[in-house]
Parts: C-alpha cells; structure tokens; sequence
C-alpha cells in the first residue's frame, strides 16, 4: 500500500507537538533556497523539516496524494527520532545516519508483521544461493541478486531492493 501525503503531514504535525519541530511541504524550489528560507522564516530553530518543489514530484502521479518514488527530507535536529517517528506510523524510511544527509521515505508502507516475515523468507532464499557456492556472497552481491530475480525468489529481491544495507543485513544473518 502507498504512502499518502496526508500521512506523512501527520508524522511532521506529531514531529511538532511532540519535539517542537516546524515543517513545510513543498517549500522553495530547491535545498539551497528552501534551507536559507527557513532561516529567515524561523531564525535559529534547531528542529525542522522540509521538502521543495523539485522532491513534490514524488507525488505527481496518483493526483498528487500517493508517493510514487522516494520523497527526501530536508532536515535539522535528531534524524533519529524523525526516522522514528515515521516508522511507528508505519512509513519506512532510508537514511546513512549522517547529518549531512536527507532521509528519504519510501513509498510503500511497512505492513504490520511484514518485515519478520519478509526477512525470514530473504534469508532462505540468500541462504539457498550460498549453499549453492557459484558466487562470492560479499563481492557479488549484483549478480546475486540478479540471480534472484531471474530464478523467482522474489523475497530476497523485494527485501533487498537496491539496498546494500538489507543485503548485508541479512548476510548476518546467515
């Protein structure tokens, strides 16, 4: 199920009232004018959120009410509780955990009981292809999940995605 803007403006409403954060949505035209924007318009505020104009595109299909792609948050304050937030509403995000790096949410919603089980079937499936030992399970991780793909286990491949961190999560997991 898709994440609607109503559901990501209720996460920053709570993200305000809780920690004192201020947001805008659809703020400025890009980081540098929206960031230097929010100087102007909340002064020294330690705790904010944005997105601009070019990140509303993630919203441009589903009449603009449904995130198709990834919409990443400009941010200032503790990325960790902004993560947090979003993920018990049930929103997943993306983020390195530096803060010089924008956290992105995914347009798909974490259904409830869904990551266990998503992650128990990755792990059959990764732990299927190392027992088969055609590839080095660090270095090709690629191909790995190529392989994946092209031979239906479709577990691995939809809890990994493009994410290096899922992947080497599970890993351990191995």
């Amino acid at each position: 199920m898709r994440v609607t803007k109503d559901e990501i403006i209720k996460v920053l409403e709570q993200l305000e009232e809780e920690y004192g954060y201020v947001f805008e949505t659809n703020f400025e035209c890009c980081t540098t004018c929206a960031t230097s924007a929010l100087y102007q318009k909340y002064g020294d505020a330690e705790r904010w959120i944005y997105w601009h104009e070019q990140n509303e595109e993630a919203f441009e299909f589903n009449y603009g009410k449904k995130l198709h792609s990834k919409l990443y948050l400009g941010w200032g304050g503790n990325g960790e509780e902004i993560v947090e937030a979003f993920e018990n509403a049930g929103i997943a995000t993306e983020w390195n955990g530096s803060k010089m790096d924008k956290i992105a949410i995914l347009p798909e919603k974490i259904e409830e009981g869904e990551t266990e089980t998503e992650n128990r079937s990755a792990v059959e499936e990764l732990r299927e292809i190392r027992d088969g030992g055609q590839f080095n399970m660090i270095m090709d991780r690629a191909q790995i999940m190529q392989y994946a793909n092209e031979n239906n286990m479709f577990s691995l491949v939809s809890y990994c995605g493009n994410s290096r961190e899922k992947y080497m999560e599970l890993l351990k997991q191995i």
